[in-house]
Parts: structure tokens; sequence; C-alpha cells
């Protein structure tokens, strides 16, 4: 006989167990104290994808990590907004912000060309933002 089909009989322990444990689950983490930052304190600029270093530089269609890899700048340039996101959840993404957030890559329209080709558009010309 297979052990799954064998039926089980529930016994009041059982039911006070359950109990017991409904009461000790607890639906708001203490780990969400999250520390108090402004955008204009932060440090701007990409990151390496593996060790988070700041030293960085763009040759051509990557960047390339001193200490560790390469990464397109393309993959960089998302990973970038998400962390934005994640960091200030109620700014728009627009092309300014994020040349300003990743710093390295001097050409806005290089910016807009990878955030309009993963994101969707919201508005037009200058008050366009992306989601």
């Amino acid at each position: 006989m297979i052990p799954d089909k064998i039926p089980s009989k529930l016994a009041e322990r059982h039911k006070k167990m359950a109990d017991h444990l409904l009461s000790l689950h607890i639906t708001d983490s203490p780990y969400k104290q999250i520390p108090k930052y402004d955008y204009r304190q932060l440090r701007k600029g990409i990151t390496c994808a593996k060790c988070h270093s700041f030293s960085v530089t763009l040759e051509s269609r990557k960047l390339v990590c001193h200490e560790c890899k390469e990464e397109l700048v393309a993959d960089a340039v998302i990973r970038s907004v998400n962390e934005f996101r994640i960091l200030f959840p109620n700014e728009r993404i627009t092309t300014n912000i994020i040349h300003e957030w990743c710093q390295i890559i001097p050409s806005q329209k290089r910016i807009r060309r990878i955030i309009s080709s993963n994101f969707n558009k919201v508005g037009e010309h200058r008050w366009s933002y992306y989601e």
C-alpha cells in the first residue's frame, strides 16, 4: 500500500498544535527597519553586477569592472533603473534622472534608447516617463 494513500485521523492534540502555530505566526517582519536616505546624499553611478564596486569604466558597448568582469551597457542601465525604482518607488523614471543616476554614460540618447526598448513610455516629449 502507498503511504500517501493511508487515511489519517486527526486528534484534538493536532487541532491544538495547529492553533498554537497560528498564534505564533508573525505577519509584520521585524526586519523592515529601513534607514532614511535622500537622493542627494547617495553616491550615483553604475556599480559592478558581481562585486558592487563603483570602479567600472565604459568601453564601447561594455562596462568593465577593474575587479572582476564585463557587462553590457544595456544590462547595466536596466539594472540601475530597477535599483532606482526600489530605492525611490514614488519617483518617475525619466531619461534625465537615469542619466544623472548612472553618471558614467555620457549620452542621454543612448539611455533613452535602452529605457524605451525595455519599459513602457507614458506621455510625450518633455513630460514623458517610463513604467
